[in-house]
């Protein structure tokens, strides 16, 4: 995930501001973020705080939502390129 994010980066500043990586909290949620969700599930309560899982929530829906809309305004915007295209080349 670190990966795919690292190459994400080089579009768009989306996954640094939702899942920021400098401090180490910030590693550390990000560490939790990037287990499989058996991983999280059958974790002991003392390892993760249910702050922690309230927090890696809200990012992760909240990044969800902002990825959709920005999405969603590139595609208008290639439609819209594509569309003048045709209109230029007829």
């Amino acid at each position: 995930m670190g990966y795919l994010f690292g190459l994400c980066e080089y579009f768009t500043t989306i996954t640094a501001d939702f899942f920021p990586r400098q401090t180490k909290e910030e590693k550390a949620l990000f560490h939790l973020l990037k287990q499989q969700p058996n991983g999280l599930r059958f974790s002991r309560a003392s390892y993760i705080s249910y702050l922690q899982y309230d927090l890696l929530e809200e990012r992760c829906g909240a990044f969800k939502r902002e990825a959709d809309l920005l999405i969603q305004n590139d595609m208008d915007r290639l439609s819209e390129a594509e569309k003048e295209t045709k209109e230029i080349s007829s």
